[in-house]
């Protein structure tokens, strides 16, 4: 698994060689530092009147538009999670688009296919790397690569040591019952106070997550099955739960443990073990402070904006170059498909 061992060519080539664009329809929270640090990297930035006025059109555009390749000229790299041809107009028509997909699941599969397909993409790179997998199979022609998913931590960092914490767990978004159901039914009960509310906003989501000593994080695959479909991802959550200084408990992803080289995070499925180690983190919560120190220094490696970054414009870079991804692709990338 390569790591890289030096940002300074990656940001030459970003600033220097060929100019790539970028390019974002739907710039929310998810997007907006990647795409800020993209920008600074790029010859030629887009400008965000571009991306706003798209918005508009969504309503309009079909979501398997027939995307004019006649003339174009250039690249354009789109960030986006919605299989919906409206995210990649107007600048895929007269640029060649490269994909970045975040928060690709297996019920959208064929609409991605058709879209990556009528797009004329060649290069499309996921967060989730079983869909990188299932795109090279799919499409034999395109070349696809894992590129996991990142976070701005500076949102998120908290001055508060674990033993300073009043919650001992937070939980938000999709819940793992049996989890849950272990802890209230044993009498050594957890301070469950940091419980994130349906439409919390970011800034008191982030403030939550700083207050509690631990995050709870299970895959899709164990809370939602019937919509994972057997993709387990690492996602957003678990980023963010190291960068706000928590203790992980649940369970890792594959992905999770490759891209840090460790497990971070604490496994808690079996309901006898979940109780002793909630009661552990509560009682002794200073005792967990190292590894979430370690867990910070590491995601400050490999999983920032700024990193990943780097690592999109290194692979898109190589492939205008060369029609092929890097023999060493950045930040256990390099899932990929037979390229041209």
């Amino acid at each position: 698994m390569w790591q890289s061992g030096s940002r300074t060519s990656a940001r030459s080539d970003a600033s220097s060689r060929i100019g790539l664009q970028t390019h974002t329809a739907d710039a929310g929270f998810w997007f907006e530092s990647l795409h800020g640090e993209l920008l600074r990297r790029s010859v030629e930035p887009l400008r965000a009147r571009d991306h706003r006025a798209v918005r508009g059109l969504d309503r309009y555009l079909p979501s398997t538009l027939p995307i004019g390749r006649g003339r174009r000229k250039g690249h354009v790299l789109i960030l986006t999670s919605w299989a919906k041809s409206h995210r990649f107009f107007p600048h895929s028509w007269w640029r060649e688009p490269i994909v970045y997909a975040i928060d690709c699941w297996p019920g959208d599969y064929d609409r991605w296919e058709a879209l990556l397909r009528s797009s004329g993409t060649k290069l499309a790179m996921f967060s989730a790397r079983s869909c990188a997998e299932e795109f090279a199979r799919r499409m034999p022609e395109l070349t696809t690569a894992w590129v996991p998913e990142y976070v701005d931590p500076a949102g998120y960092r908290s001055a508060l040591p674990l033993s300073s914490r009043p919650h001992d767990l937070m939980l938000m978004g999709r819940r793992y019952q049996p989890f849950e159901a272990a802890l209230r039914s044993n009498a050594r009960t957890v301070d469950l106070a940091a419980i994130a509310p349906s439409g919390v906003s970011h800034t008191e989501l982030r403030r939550l997550m700083g207050a509690s000593k631990s995050l709870a994080c299970f895959p899709r695959t164990m809370t939602h099955p019937e919509k994972a479909r057997g993709l387990e991802t690492m996602t957003l959550r678990y980023l963010e739960g190291i960068a706000a200084g928590c203790v992980l408990v649940g369970h890792s992803p594959s992905e999770l443990v490759d891209l840090f080289g460790y497990d971070p995070c604490l496994e808690a499925t079996e309901p006898t073990a979940a109780v002793e180690l909630m009661s552990d983190i509560s009682a002794n919560p200073g005792s967990f402070q190292d590894l979430v120190d370690r867990n910070l220094d590491r995601l400050l490696e490999i999983g920032t904006a700024e990193r990943r970054a780097e690592d999109l414009l290194t692979i898109a870079n190589h492939f205008v170059a060369t029609g092929r991804l890097p023999s060493e692709a950045p930040a256990a990338t390099g899932v990929a498909s037979r390229p041209a």
